[in-house]
């Protein structure tokens, strides 16, 4: 990925953040790293039953001739993003009873002027098909 890329990668990383914490979700991890991949942001959405714990992956797109930001997640990528997953639940929810979770997209329009739309696609995949 190039520097811009990757800098643009991290603002709107950043700017979801502010977004969730606005709405009440406890942010657990961000920019976790394993042998299969990244996890964008990991948090916990307030909710009135069991708490669960939301994989968020945030996607960004300039306009929109390239697709919706959520057409970029391939089949290899949601595998990388549920290997990575697991492996953050095994280090992280240790010795407590299996946790809830989800898998989110966050995705970010940016029109023309540099103005951002977030979309949160609440359940956008899970482990079938994978």
């Amino acid at each position: 990925m190039s520097t811009s890329k990757h800098a643009s990668g991290a603002k709107w990383e950043q700017v979801v953040q502010v977004y969730l914490k606005d709405a009440g979700w406890q942010i657990l991890d961000t920019n976790y790293r394993s042998p299969f991949g990244e996890l964008d942001i990991v948090a916990l959405e307030p909710t009135t039953s069991d708490p669960v714990i939301v994989f968020v992956e945030v996607r960004s797109r300039r306009g929109s001739l390239y697709g919706a930001p959520i057409e970029s997640i391939t089949a290899k990528k949601r595998a990388r993003i549920l290997a990575t997953a697991y492996q953050w639940l095994s280090e992280h929810a240790e010795g407590t009873a299996e946790p809830a979770i989800r898998f989110d997209v966050a995705a970010v329009t940016v029109d023309c002027d540099g103005k951002a739309e977030i979309t949160l696609y609440r359940g956008a995949f899970d482990a079938t098909g994978v």
